[in-house]
């Protein structure tokens, strides 16, 4: 009987060994086989039914997570609707591990939403999960982090801040997201996995990160001036639950700060930093200076040439602590200034605002327009002001990007950058419009040549665009036949000689297409002053008869102008670059000639002659454009005369 109770009792021992190694197989092969839950919704952000399509509401655009700092960790473009129709409208972005989310840290998560049917009235609801413990569901007590009943508004984003909780181990795991229109069923933390009407679920892989060691650390400069502000970096910029500063009895708790000392000396500043691993100390000495000069002012732009509607950002260099900043920008061809009157940013003892002060550029009060500008500034501290700093023409705000239309009309509107693009008037994105006529005139100072080189040229035969080589419609034609339009595209490119094209647009009734662009360069001429002259025919004019005055100034390239003042018994002005007039009054006249250069510098030429009746017969010839014209040709006769104002030809043979 023993011996049978001890075989019994050995076979049950095995039994029961062997129970619990299938039990624990049957665990072990559970635990490996438990995988994510796969959502559905009904209709999904679109859907087909019976060989249609449809489209409906709530797809997930973009997906953003930064940390406190403001960094990037992921981003995911607009995607719009994944259109998964097969799964479920269930789709996993990210199937292996995309970004790191440290234990303790702070995030921002960032979400777009967009209905593909383009209905504005109804809003997207979100609801976000992450398994912080990894075990393959979201159902844990914290991992459901967004707000309830958290909408995003149709074409938007919104966003909200979560933290991710300490007590687990370094793991990979996933986020969810899921969407739904907002009368929708994301009613709690426990709606993670149900069957949703619209919009579509995404889960996208990550790296949960818990810290095994603290380390508290920041950079600082080992001086700095009384009154000035002193940056204190962390250099745990994520992976901590808190930080807390003591710098000269004041505290903070960001993860970086700024601190300015009122009085000279030596302070400490202390860190204390805290993650889920544990809490560590870091405390260092900083020497405060009282200064004993005034600055010497320094300061530098982030660029020279701003397209306008750009930010100017200066940065102060000045030495010595300045603690007081006047900042000044003059037009240098207006001589306007603009200063702290106008900006208030450009003049006080704000550090943070006006020590380097970020300045618009634009058409509108209380920014810089275009134009060429010398900079100031005058920097001071407890000492006094320091010595004034100036950049010649340091800084250039342009446009150079135009659509042609009331942006371009003439004469205000000169387009004077060296290059830059042209479009017509339906601009870059858009048709050119019905019944437009517009104009504009490229005429970068001091070009001696404009070349333009297309880059789309789409028109119908409603629509033509001449060019010519000057500054209005009676310079030489640079186009063929009656304009460029469809059938007669323009070929290569275009280079006007004077330094100045005028282009012409012209649009008729019915279809429209996407128009033209095209851009333009520029070779600069002599940088040389200019210098007026002219020629004309004689001392002695005669009456009723026509006099050209034929202008020959140099170095009047481009968007030169010249005004002509005649004065005598009769006085008349002309802007064009050439002047003719007929005389009908007897007398002695005087003609001025001002050539305006486009940086300012002038010049002026003064001729005195007299103007009589003539009293004896004419010089009289004429030349011929060829002696050999062929069969059909035509021949351009051209007379010559000092006194005539009538004209009478014939010819012989006359058939």
């Amino acid at each position: 009987m023993v011996k049978t109770n001890t075989q019994f009792k050995a076979i049950k021992s095995l039994i029961s060994k062997g129970l619990t190694i299938l039990t624990l197989l049957l665990v072990t092969f559970g635990a490996e086989a438990q995988t994510y839950s796969n959502p559905t919704h009904y209709y999904g952000c679109t859907y087909s039914r019976y060989g249609r399509n449809y489209t409906r509401y709530s797809a997930i655009t973009t997906v953003v997570i930064t940390d406190e700092a403001g960094n990037v960790v992921y981003s995911k473009a607009n995607d719009n609707c994944n259109k998964n129709v097969i799964g479920g409208h269930f789709t996993v972005i990210e199937p292996t591990t995309a970004f790191d989310l440290s234990a303790g840290s702070k995030y921002t998560l960032t979400v777009g939403a967009y209905n593909p049917n383009n209905n504005t009235r109804y809003t997207t609801e979100v609801g976000a999960w992450i398994d912080f413990n990894s075990d393959k569901d979201f159902s844990d007590d914290g991992e459901f982090i967004s707000p309830l009943g958290w909408m995003v508004n149709h074409n938007s984003t919104r966003s909200f801040t979560f933290t991710v909780p300490c007590g687990s181990k370094t793991n990979t795991t996933r986020l969810r997201l899921r969407s739904d229109y907002m009368y929708g069923r994301i009613y709690s933390s426990a709606d993670h996995s149900k069957q949703l009407y619209y919009g579509e679920t995404e889960d996208y892989t990550f790296d949960y990160v818990s810290p095994t060691t603290t380390s508290s650390n920041f950079i600082m400069p080992d001086s700095a001036y009384v009154g000035t502000p002193v940056n204190f970096t962390n250099t745990n910029q994520s992976g901590y639950v808190s930080h807390n500063w003591t710098i000269d009895t004041f505290k903070y708790n960001s993860t970086n700060t700024t601190h300015v000392f009122k009085v000279g000396g030596k302070f400490n500043a202390k860190l204390v930093s805290e993650n889920c691993n544990g809490i560590d100390s870091t405390t260092k000495s900083i020497k405060i200076i009282t200064p004993t000069a005034p600055p010497a002012s320094d300061f530098i732009a982030d660029k020279s040439v701003y397209e306008i509607f750009e930010t100017i950002h200066l940065t102060d260099l000045s030495t010595n602590g300045p603690t007081y900043w006047n900042w000044m920008l003059v037009n240098t061809a207006t001589s306007d200034t603009i200063d702290g009157d106008d900006i208030l940013a450009l003049r006080g003892n704000d550090p943070y605002v006006n020590k380097n002060p970020d300045v618009f550029t634009g058409n509108f009060f209380g920014a810089v327009p275009i134009g060429k500008y010398d900079v100031y500034l005058t920097a001071s501290n407890i000492v006094g002001a320091g010595s004034e700093g100036k950049k010649v023409d340091y800084i250039t705000v342009q446009r150079s990007s135009y659509d042609m239309g009331a942006g371009t009309a003439l004469p205000a509107n000169v387009i004077n950058v060296s290059a830059g693009t042209i479009y017509d008037d339906g601009g870059l994105t858009g048709n050119y419009g019905n019944s437009k006529t517009t104009e504009a005139l490229i005429a970068p100072c001091g070009a001696k040549s404009v070349t333009l080189d297309f880059t789309s040229f789409n028109l119908r035969a409603n629509a033509t665009l001449k060019i010519y080589d000057g500054v209005n419609a009676l310079g030489t034609p640079l186009h063929t036949g009656n304009g460029f339009t469809a059938g007669n595209e323009p070929s290569g490119s275009i280079t006007a000689s004077t330094g100045a094209m005028y282009m012409l647009w012209a649009s008729s009734t019915g279809t429209t297409a996407a128009g033209f662009a095209a851009n333009w360069t520029s070779v600069a001429g002599t940088t040389a002053a200019p210098i007026a002259s002219y020629t004309y025919p004689s001392t002695t004019l005669y009456n009723a008869v026509t006099a050209d005055f034929v202008n020959t100034s140099a170095n009047a390239e481009g968007s030169t102008k010249f005004e002509w003042t005649l004065t005598g018994p009769v006085n008349t002005t002309a802007t064009t670059r050439d002047f003719s007039t007929t005389f009908l009054t007897n007398g002695v006249y005087t003609l001025d000639l001002k050539v305006i250069a486009c940086d300012g510098r002038t010049s002026s030429q003064r001729e005195t002659f007299t103007v009589v009746s003539p009293n004896t017969p004419t010089n009289l010839d004429f030349v011929a454009n060829t002696q050999r014209p062929s069969l059909g040709g035509d021949v351009t006769f051209t007379a010559t005369s000092d006194k005539a104002n009538n004209w009478e030809w014939t010819f012989f043979p006359n058939d």
